[in-house]
């Protein structure tokens, strides 16, 4: 969790020693030295997904890693975010990773995972103690995340319409909407600064 930082977050220490946070924090992910650009209308020639990616070397975090780019094959970035997103979401809520080390057949939370089954998942975290952390939404929405199958993995949409975000999802849908139109905008209007930047290009080999 060191590439979070909390912003307008005041830290409160109570009488009993315990912290608590003002509730009109913001938390932000940060540091995205290894992030890439993609130039999506000339980028469509790479089997018609212009977010195609071969970029590796990054197996120093292997937690956080996906299964295709741990392994060193071609992968969506979009599908390889949702991945990292699912480990940074179980570790908030247990403190510890699901895996030590992509590996299933010595490591059990990621064999659990591989596996694609509910009950072998749940009984890895009964195991490991950490069923009291998770109810079953959270669950499901941490599975959805962490699919071995690209193609069966959550995007954001999916992710904000999930049992467990969907009353938030219909609180804020609106803001939620408009602020995305306002970064696609900001974006757009910012095309002719980026027009020479060296976007990603798929590396096959």
């Amino acid at each position: 969790m060191d590439n979070i930082m909390i912003e307008n977050g005041t830290f409160i220490k109570n009488e009993d020693d315990s912290i608590s946070i003002n509730p009109d924090l913001n938390v932000k992910l940060i540091d995205f030295g290894l992030s890439e650009m993609f130039n999506i209308k000339s980028n469509n020639d790479n089997n018609n997904n212009p977010f195609s990616c071969s970029k590796h070397g990054m197996t120093q975090n292997q937690t956080y890693c996906a299964p295709k780019v741990f392994d060193g094959d071609v992968y969506d970035g979009r599908c390889a975010d949702m991945w990292s997103l699912g480990i940074i979401l179980f570790t908030m809520c247990v403190g510890n990773e699901p895996y030590q080390y992509p590996n299933d057949k010595t490591d059990a939370g990621y064999w659990s995972l591989k596996n694609e089954n509910i009950g072998d998942f749940e009984s890895y975290l009964e195991m490991s103690h950490l069923t009291q952390f998770l109810n079953d939404s959270l669950i499901s929405l941490i599975l959805g995340l962490l699919n071995f199958n690209d193609s069966n993995r959550f995007t954001i949409k999916q992710v904000l319409e999930s049992d467990y975000l969907l009353a938030y999802w219909r609180r804020y849908q609106t803001k939620i909407t408009e602020k995305s139109q306002l970064q696609k905008m900001a974006n757009y209007l910012q095309r002719d600064k980026m027009k020479d930047f060296p976007f990603y290009k798929v590396n096959r080999y």
